[in-house]
């Protein structure tokens, strides 16, 4: 949600009919990601997206939507909206192998595929995938069993003791246990090591995403996920000539309705954040604005097994090898520094070329570094230009060149519903959060333990979003929303059940998502977020790593997308807000446009003013009201008892929305926001004076 001025033209209709516009994030599920194209087109039906952003799966209906809407404004592709649309059918479709189409874009390697096969058993099963992929030592260890035993057996039915066959069989079967637990450990140890090796080799994942698949739909073969998105984002965008030039970039983006040379602080015409971790640096980042990317370098031969060749071609002109002359200049190091830090990586330095600006980067790039789910995609390589101290001339500083990966944003944020945040909105940003069978989330009345703060209407607490019969016949009831200023929304998780194993595995796996997600829940209930946040509830069926879904359930999944996109759409419509999920016998909806932006409005002076009060406090402690302050113009906006809440007085005489007055506290919903300094992105918009 932009706080920026918008442009005259937004509210000029388009050629599509729309006159709105508005912000979209998406959260990231793997397959899940099947129902943004229905929301997609739902909400665009009404509305031009101008900031989109996602993690993951989110990521690239991003891309995707960012393309679409790009072939839409800039006239290459009238019909992009309904092409969005038909991409979850698309991957409903089922291939000549008897798999389904979504199935046929996750293939692996070939080094890969038996390890992949067995973290995602197919028809036959965990035990014959375990099979396939352990089958070489098991034999072995077969062997190791029944021969020792054989030998034994006849050993001693034939020696001086003449034992029994049953009695010798016995021995041997004990000669060949301690055998087996004398080899068993370096067995699995070198299997162990030789899987791992195959995924290492394979840059540290089991696909890389261009892997062609063998099914065949209607004829054509099914291509790897990359490709499968590379295809679609240039076929959405109108830009289908198949050449370096008609790549699509983040500044074709930014410049496909203001015009001339695309650049990072100019007024953008359709921003894309796609959100993906830095496993190296240890921080969230997103392209196209990567933290000191003039520091960033690829190396195109590990590239090309990741990206189509036109993608690559198309970075060339925008990118500098180390190889040539001419380095760019502002980089703030020499050519010699990075030569000398290239020479010492090898034959792979030589190799290195400077990572293109932001405004020159393909958004598949993008795309694929967010989609690079842990261990399952190989992730981005990238290296990165540092200075390390020598230990032998302890104040000189010597250029190297370190490994950078950049993996699925998930892993750091997986529902960036904050992205487009600001102070107070000028458009809405709509947020799209997906709930899975273990997720409780409930809408309930607020209930503030100071009954002087509660805003809640006396009465029981309820639960939202599945009650409602004529929810139901509607088919929403998988679509969770507040209706009024009184609810909030409330998550819970319940421990693992099961036998010990179970409980403690599910313990972990709570850890670690807590250590993910933390950030993402805590915007559920946010004031001034959760009005614009619709649930989507998924059943253990339905998306994550349910690859070979039939065709029935992906409708489902797409018909789940397109009545949240329409509930999204209707609500925040200024003209005639509606609400798909509330009762029209008794109406309780009051969460639209004109209400979000007031709640918004109140929230934001709240925090201004709380946070003046501890800072005059700092100032003026009390019992020293003598403080002095030398610098005048400090004396003079630092004055005693200033509180930001005057901001409302001048918006009240411009005849602006409805302000707090006199104390802003007063009106404030709760959980009230506080502000916070916090460091901002590598965006250079986001440090920049509007």
């Amino acid at each position: 949600m932009t706080d920026s001025a918008s442009r005259t033209a937004d509210n000029q209709t388009d050629r599509y009919g729309r006159s709105l516009d508005c912000d979209l994030v998406m959260k990231g599920g793997v397959t899940s990601g099947i129902v943004y194209p229905g929301a997609i087109g739902a909400i665009t039906q009404r509305y031009r997206l101008r900031n989109i952003g996602g993690t993951s799966a989110g990521a690239i209906a991003a891309a995707a939507a960012a393309a679409m809407e790009y072939g839409l404004r800039s006239g290459r592709n009238p019909q992009a909206r309904e092409q969005m649309m038909w991409l979850s059918q698309q991957t409903a479709q089922r291939t000549s192998t008897g798999g389904s189409f979504l199935q046929a874009l996750f293939k692996p390697d070939p080094a890969t595929a038996p390890l992949l096969h067995f973290l995602m058993p197919g028809p036959g099963g965990r035990s014959a995938a375990a099979l396939a992929l352990l089958g070489r030592p098991f034999a072995g260890w077969l062997a190791l069993t029944v021969a020792p035993a054989i030998l034994a057996g006849l050993a001693y039915a034939k020696g001086p003791l003449h034992w029994s066959p049953a009695a010798a069989t016995l021995v041997g079967l004990f000669c060949a246990g301690l055998m087996m637990l004398v080899t068993i450990g370096a067995l699995l140890h070198r299997e162990l090591v030789q899987l791992a090796s195959r995924v290492v080799d394979n840059g540290l994942g089991i696909m890389t995403g261009m892997a062609a698949s063998g099914a065949r739909v209607d004829g054509v073969a099914v291509p790897g996920l990359t490709q499968w998105l590379h295809h679609n984002v240039q076929s959405l965008a109108g830009r289908t000539g198949g050449t370096a030039d008609d790549v699509l970039t983040f500044g074709d983006l930014w410049t496909v309705d203001t015009g001339g040379v695309p650049s990072a602080r100019s007024e953008r015409g359709i921003d894309l954040v796609l959100v993906c971790s830095d496993l190296n640096r240890l921080e969230s980042v997103s392209f196209p604005f990567l933290p000191e990317n003039h520091r960033l370098y690829y190396d195109p031969r590990a590239w090309a097994r990741l990206f189509p060749a036109d993608v690559l071609a198309a970075m060339v002109p925008c990118s500098w090898s180390v190889q040539d002359d001419g380095m760019p200049g502002g980089l703030g190091y020499t050519a010699d520094e990075i030569c000398a830090a290239a020479e010492a990586c090898g034959e792979a330095g030589r190799h290195l070329r400077l990572l293109p600006k932001g405004k020159d980067l393909p958004i598949i790039v993008g795309a694929r570094a967010s989609m690079a789910f842990p261990g399952l995609f190989t992730p981005l390589p990238l290296w990165l230009l540092r200075w390390v101290g020598q230990p032998e001339v302890p104040d000189e500083r010597r250029p190297i060149l370190s490994p950078v990966y950049l993996s699925d944003g998930g892993i750091t944020s997986n529902f960036p519903v904050h992205l487009f945040d600001g102070a107070v909105p000028n458009r809405p940003s709509f947020a799209v959060n997906l709930l899975y069978p273990d997720d409780d989330l409930s809408i309930e009345e607020y209930r503030d333990i100071d009954a002087s703060y509660s805003r809640a209407v006396p009465g029981n607490v309820r639960t939202l979003g599945g009650t409602n019969e004529r929810v139901a016949e509607a088919g929403l009831i998988d679509l969770i929303m507040p209706f009024a200023n009184s609810d909030r929304v409330r998550f819970y998780k319940a421990p693992a059940s099961g036998d010990p194993v179970a409980q403690l595995a599910g313990l972990a796996m709570r850890v670690v998502e807590t250590a993910r997600t933390w950030a993402d829940v805590s915007h559920y209930d946010q004031t001034g977020t959760r009005d614009r946040i619709i649930h989507i509830r998924l059943s253990g069926a339905e998306g994550g790593f349910n690859l070979d879904m039939d065709k029935a359930t992906i409708e489902s999944i797409d018909n789940k997308g397109s009545m949240a996109g329409t509930v999204l759409a209707s609500r925040f419509d200024p003209r005639q807000p509606t609400d798909p999920l509330d009762d029209p016998d008794k109406p309780r909806f009051q969460l639209d446009w004109k209400n979000h932006r007031l709640v918004r409005l109140h929230s934001f002076i709240a925090g201004q003013d709380l946070l003046a009060d501890r800072f005059n406090e700092c100032f003026w402690p009390k019992g020293q009201p003598g403080l002095q302050i030398s610098n005048p113009l400090c004396r003079d906006l630092l004055t005693p008892g200033t509180h930001f809440h005057e901001i409302s007085q001048h918006l009240d005489a411009m005849g602006a929305l409805p302000v707090p007055k006199p104390d802003p506290l007063d009106r404030v919903l709760r959980p009230m926001a506080v502000l916070r300094i916090r460091p901002a992105t590598s965006d250079p918009r986001s440090t920049q004076r509007p």
